[in-house]
């Protein structure tokens, strides 16, 4: 009989927490920077685990992560160029490699947030309240992830303060995002998407108390 990973996702789990809990103390310990410049590798296996455990169409899943990688750095281009949608900011040295000064793995970051809260969402019963439910629930994450990102300098503000404008900005473009990862991604199946939505909370909850 095949091994296979998706009747397993214990596994999965354990990856999860194995490599979140590392990242954790890494970044509480002395080696802060040298931990958090390691999140983009996170973010690789983060998304592995998704494409291993999604079940369905695997050119829907290409589809849909090529949609949401290009057009959120789309975005976070303009955001740092101009300041809309989200505020005045800049991109730190700890999310890797960049592309005009856009870390490439903030596309890869926006698919896997998009992923998690829709499966966190299907609690809803109506389309239109499981795209809010998912959108409301990447400004929950963001909140908790902001005051990090600034701690370990994946970004940072330049009044050093959240604007308010940033949660906005989340907020209606995940709408979108969340609205495409459904026209490319019609049924949503993954044994790991909540996993993943609950290990990153965790994570970053967290980091906000003990960082």
């Amino acid at each position: 009989m095949p091994f296979d990973l998706k009747q397993k996702p214990f596994i999965g789990w354990a990856i999860l927490l194995i490599f979140h809990s590392v990242g954790l103390f890494g970044m509480l310990s002395p080696y802060r920077d040298f931990f958090a410049a390691l999140t983009p590798f996170n973010l690789l296996l983060t998304m592995a685990v998704l494409y291993v455990y999604q079940e369905g169409s695997k050119k829907q899943w290409w589809s849909a992560f090529l949609w949401i990688f290009i057009l959120g750095f789309i975005a976070e281009w303009v955001g740092v160029k101009t300041g809309f949608p989200f505020g005045d900011y800049r991109y730190g040295k700890n999310l890797g490699l960049k592309l005009d000064d856009i870390p490439i793995i903030i596309g890869v970051n926006w698919f896997i947030l998009i992923l998690a809260t829709r499966a966190m969402a299907e609690i809803f019963l109506s389309t239109f309240m499981k795209i809010i439910g998912a959108a409301s629930l990447m400004v929950a994450i963001d909140l908790l992830i902001e005051p990090v990102a600034m701690k370990v300098d994946f970004w940072m503000w330049d009044s050093g303060e959240i604007p308010l404008q940033n949660y906005l900005g989340w907020f209606f473009l995940s709408l979108f995002f969340q609205w495409l990862s459904r026209s490319r991604i019609p049924e949503f199946k993954n044994p790991m998407a909540i996993p993943v939505f609950v290990v990153q909370a965790l994570f970053f909850f967290l980091l906000n108390k003990l960082l």
